[in-house]
């Protein structure tokens, strides 16, 4: 399964702060690590999806995420494609190739586009755990 990297700085600062909170408080955060990963996941499906090429729209059929996992690192989740088919197809429906392809969106994007509203739902449940 390919990786999408972000920048979760922010996010790395209010789970420090967090460090202090009881295991069994931490875990209201875990739903909304596992909403913002179905909404990348079906962002990204619906972008191979809308391709004009049949090959690539079933591709989305291939992008999937990883449960939750907590570590001693904190929770994380990883979105993106299954390799195999049809998901070998993603490489050119994101980069192309010489030959063309490459107009749908790297999966950083589609993180992107649903960070403020995990920011916000992640600061929602930091307040009510918090007070």
């Amino acid at each position: 399964m390919s990786q999408v990297l972000l920048d979760m700085a922010e996010v790395d600062l209010f789970a420090a702060e967090l460090g202090g909170v009881p295991q069994s408080l931490a875990r209201h955060a875990i739903p909304v690590l596992k909403r913002y990963a179905q909404d990348v996941k079906e962002a990204q499906q619906a972008d191979f999806r809308s391709s004009s090429n049949a090959g690539i729209r079933k591709v989305g059929n291939a992008v999937r995420y990883d449960a939750v996992s907590a570590g001693s690192d904190g929770y994380e989740t990883e979105v993106g494609v299954d390799k195999g088919r049809p998901g070998s197809l993603a490489n050119i429906a994101v980069f192309g190739t010489w030959k063309g392809g490459g107009t749908h969106k790297h999966p950083s994007f589609h993180a992107m586009q649903s960070y403020d509203l995990f920011a916000k739902a992640l600061e929602d449940v930091a307040t009510e755990i918090l007070s």
